[in-house]
């Protein structure tokens, strides 16, 4: 029986692993290692969603001598409630744990949806713990300033992802001309000529603009609620 496309069909039962429990995420993860001796560096990969312990790079990764961690994340399987800030804090625990583990070199695989995680992860464990980001866009606060994030030693971008951001932007209707009026919206002949020819440009500022009215939206309906209470989540 074949499994999820990511996931690898056939496994050297020589390859040693080992569960991995964090604290922030209830499902365990799993540790590739070689037949014989650990090795000096171990590669990370997760997804903020998907189940990556069965990651088809991992018995090629071992077989040339390498460690490979395959992690899954609280929002497992949860597309509605997957916070990405809130991610951050469980990268960082599979970090900190595979350099426990005695790994002197820990590269992050960021395949698919890892690639925007890990370099959000990135940017943020850059930063001194006061610059990181302390709330979601949602309002939701996040204890970026409190987690130990430590950085990796190198990033691999596999067919990654830009992110939802960029996915969500490239899917606004250019044609929309007032979110607040569900009739509002150019006609067929009018947005041809926005995605036509050297129009093309102006098709592009249509999206911008339409991403900026949105955003304002939010904002404006964001600042008018209450403002959220300390999470009790890390």
């Amino acid at each position: 029986m074949r499994g999820l496309p990511h996931e690898y069909q056939e496994l050297d039962p020589a390859v040693r692993r080992e569960t991995v429990e964090h604290p922030t995420v209830p499902t365990p993860g799993i540790l590739y290692l070689p037949p014989r001796g650990d090795p000096e560096v171990a590669l990370l990969a997760m997804h903020p969603r998907a189940d990556f312990s069965r990651h088809y790079m991992a018995p090629h990764l071992v077989a040339a001598g390498y460690a490979f961690l395959g992690a899954p994340t609280r929002y497992l399987n949860n597309d509605a409630d997957a916070l990405h800030e809130r991610l951050l804090v469980d990268v960082a625990a599979s970090v900190a744990w595979l350099r426990a583990r005695g790994f002197k070199r820990v590269v992050l695989l960021a395949n698919s949806g890892g690639g925007s995680l890990f370099a959000f992860y990135l940017a943020q464990a850059g930063r001194r713990p006061a610059g990181r980001l302390g709330m979601a866009p949602s309002g939701d606060r996040v204890p970026l300033a409190e987690t130990d994030m430590p950085l990796a030693d190198g990033i691999v971008l596999l067919a990654a992802h830009l992110g939802e951001g960029m996915f969500m932007l490239e899917r606004l209707d250019a044609s929309v001309v007032d979110e607040g009026d569900p009739i509002a919206v150019l006609n067929a002949a009018e947005l041809a000529d926005l995605q036509t020819g050297d129009q093309v440009h102006v098709a592009d500022a249509s999206l911008d603009f339409h991403a900026h009215r949105v955003t304002a939206t939010v904002e404006v309906t964001r600042s008018a609620e209450p403002p959220s209470p300390p999470s009790t989540v890390p």
